[in-house]
């Protein structure tokens, strides 16, 4: 081509860029026709790259001003794709993110499959024209696929692209700072040569993805601080919180200790720091304070297992099926007084846990600290009570039980508990439950004075307290408390009286026996022997036949030996009554109505009709 010819290409391209251009030929000097056709066919090739270059750089200039907008990692990589795939003449264009994890290549984004098998694809980094471009860090590109010589290759990997019918691949690495950050890949369905500029092209949009997954990167690791740095704010103030709870915790319950509250107010302390439901059990698993058991998903074996091995450690257990979320043994005095349990949805922290376990400690040195004041009043209620049965000091006694707010001048029961020695501290214990009530323990059981001048509600009161223990019952009414050891002496001479006489489980009223028991002088064998003799013969005769003749016996001596008002009594034919009055002649002998023998008869059957009358109705232990 001739310097003219240059000269024109030159100045043709300048205007069709834009730029001034300074050009004078002479007429003689324009080219002719046959010479301008060469020269028109490489003017139109270079104004094509020339406008080819400028979609391309403001394809690039664009890509440059999204980068300072990335958010969405993802969509920024598959604009890259789409960009690429529209200025490089390529049927498919495919990104691939290195994962070194697993030293692989995958497709992350993709422009023009078919198959759409691409999407996802794994690649093996020795693979193929991957291989070269992560080896070279260059980009590298095959014009033929089928003809990829000695690269290694793999099966899945032929076959999808086959399945896509491509022929040639470029790719570029997406480098930063040296590292390979993955694959830019344009292909073509037919074999080509690809140019230098194509693969400055590639590795331009290469450069791009690599800062896109940098950026993604940084941003992830920064979002993933933020989370942390909120995580740890979290847990900071979340700590910091259970930790001034704990701390007005203790000084609450230490003021408790200081006050003399009681276990109940220990837990309503717990569970208002802890905001979570709280009860405590006894030994035997019974509800002792607080609410009631919540019914939980584990058994009670697997409960019991917990607080032994908490009874063992001195440590809360963590229990994590049912509402139960963790257990603590109460332990006070070197032994287990019961168990500490918290509830709620979610696990406890070590900081709770450790709550937990002091307010186990605090709720045993309460629950020891009630015990041993409930046990000196009860010692000096004790005392007070055999004081008062003392008739040498009486007023003294008197005196100190006004003292202690007693209400002295009101009615009053004594009431005296005969039983076995095995069961004296299990019928006090019960005993003391009862309000208002004064029981200390005697030689031969307990004596109680009841707040109550009814004798016969007292017994029955304190017979249903002793339910399960076999216990002789006597009340005896008392009109203050300045007689209760008159009262007592009499309940107790009936006592006596009824277990002479074999008695050992009744409940009664003394005044039903005092006079028997004056009369024989408590002794119930006496009295026995004294039944027998009179009218032993007749009961004979009655447990013999199943008869009621001693029935008929007692009704006679109420009606003075009339027949006719004994069958008006028993709604009985007189000629009936006549009959038994012989039998009764006949086993008692003919002088049996007689004065003396009437009276011992008369004793005898009043006594066995009142022995007969006992309600024995609590069963024994």
């Amino acid at each position: 081509m001739s310097d003219e010819h240059e000269r024109l290409l030159r100045a043709i391209e300048r205007i069709a860029t834009g730029a001034p251009a300074e050009l004078e030929l002479a007429s003689d000097e324009v080219p002719g026709d046959d010479a301008a056709a060469p020269l028109v066919g490489e003017l139109v090739r270079r104004i094509q790259r020339a406008a080819r270059s400028e979609a391309q750089l403001a394809a690039i200039s664009s890509t440059t001003r999204d980068l300072l907008e990335v958010q969405d990692a993802t969509a920024m990589l598959q604009r890259i794709v789409d960009r690429v795939h529209d200025l490089a003449d390529a049927d498919v264009t495919y990104l691939s993110v290195y994962d070194p994890a697993i030293d692989e290549l995958f497709v992350r984004a993709v422009r023009g499959s078919r198959s759409g098998r691409f999407l996802g694809m794994r690649v093996p980094a020795g693979v193929g024209v991957a291989s070269q471009v992560v080896h070279t860090r260059l980009a590298q590109s095959v014009a033929d696929y089928g003809e990829l010589g000695a690269l290694p290759r793999d099966p899945k990997i032929d076959e999808i692209v086959r399945a896509e019918g491509i022929h040639a691949i470029l790719g570029a690495p997406m480098l930063s700072g040296g590292e390979v950050l993955g694959v830019l890949f344009a292909a073509n369905r037919a074999a080509r040569r690809f140019d230098d500029g194509d693969a400055s092209l590639l590795t331009a949009f290469a450069d791009h993805a690599a800062i896109v997954l940098r950026i993604a990167g940084v941003l992830d690791a920064l979002t993933a601080s933020r989370e942390d740095a909120l995580a740890a704010r979290e847990r900071a103030e979340r700590l910091a919180t259970e930790t001034l709870s704990a701390s007005r915790l203790h000084g609450e319950l230490t003021d408790l200790i200081v006050r003399g509250r009681g276990p109940e107010d220990v837990l309503s302390a717990l569970a208002t720091a802890l905001e979570r439901p709280v009860w405590a059990e006894g030994l035997q698993g019974a509800p002792a304070w607080g609410s009631p058991r919540l019914e939980s998903g584990m058994t009670r074996g697997e409960l019991a297992i917990a607080i032994t091995r908490s009874a063992a450690t001195g440590r809360s257990e963590v229990i994590d099926s049912g509402p139960v979320r963790a257990a603590v043994a109460v332990l006070g005095a070197g032994r287990r007084i019961g168990a500490l349990m918290v509830g709620g949805s979610t696990p406890m922290s070590q900081l709770q846990r450790r709550t937990l376990e002091r307010s186990a400690q605090i709720l045993a040195l309460v629950t020891m600290q009630r015990n041993a004041m409930a046990d000196a009043e009860e010692r000096v209620r004790g005392e007070l009570v055999l004081d008062l049965l003392d008739s040498a000091d009486t007023e003294a006694a008197v005196r100190r039980a006004r003292q202690r707010g007693i209400a002295v001048d009101l009615p009053w029961s004594a009431v005296a508990v005969k039983l076995a020695e095995s069961d004296r501290s299990r019928a006090a214990a019960r005993l003391r439950q009862l309000r208002g009530a004064l029981v200390s323990l005697v030689p031969d059981g307990c004596a109680v004075l009841v707040h109550d001048g009814d004798a016969e509600r007292a017994v029955a009161t304190v017979a249903a307290l002793l339910e399960g223990i076999e216990a002789i019952v006597v009340a005896e009414p008392v009109p203050s408390l300045r007689e209760a050891a008159a009262g007592m002496r009499s309940a107790v001479q009936a006592s006596q009286l009824l277990r002479g006489l074999g008695i050992v489980d009744a409940a009664t009223t003394a005044v039903r026996f005092s006079a028997y028991a004056a009369l024989f002088d408590d002794d119930g064998a006496r009295a026995r022997a004294f039944i027998d003799a009179a009218i032993g013969t007749v009961l004979a005769w009655d447990a013999r036949r199943g008869a009621d003749l001693t029935g008929t016996l007692a009704v006679l001596l109420e009606v003075h030996g009339s027949p006719a008002a004994a069958a008006r009594r028993l709604q009985l034919h007189v000629s009936t009554i006549k009959q038994r009055i012989a039998r009764l002649r006949a086993i008692l002998g003919s002088h049996w109505d007689e004065a003396e023998a009437r009276f011992r008869i008369e004793v005898a059957v009043r006594l066995h009709v009142a022995l007969q009358g006992l309600e024995q109705t609590r069963s024994p232990a």
